[in-house]
């Protein structure tokens, strides 16, 4: 699994190896979701640049980051899935 911020590698992980931490803790159920938060060290993100998160294979998810407007707020939002292309 990895994730990238404009095509510059922001973070990798094995998959089968958080899977097999996290079980040994827990009875991992289908249909379960894992999610890991955000690493120490990551740094802001700006309008126009890209966040890919994805597994090798099996999907990748594009995030355009987009400022989004609305009264006093600002919000950096988007995103869209593919699979990979084989």
């Amino acid at each position: 699994m990895t994730c990238s911020l404009t095509d510059s590698l922001a973070r990798s992980c094995r998959v089968e190896e958080l899977i097999e931490y996290i079980s040994s803790a827990i009875t991992l159920q289908r249909g379960d979701v894992i999610l890991t938060g955000t690493p120490e060290g990551v740094g802001p993100i700006a309008p126009g640049q890209q966040l890919v998160a994805s597994i090798p294979g099996v999907v990748e998810l594009t995030m355009p980051v987009v400022l989004k407007r609305s009264g006093l707020t600002e919000q950096f939002f988007g995103a869209y899935a593919q699979k990979p292309q084989q």
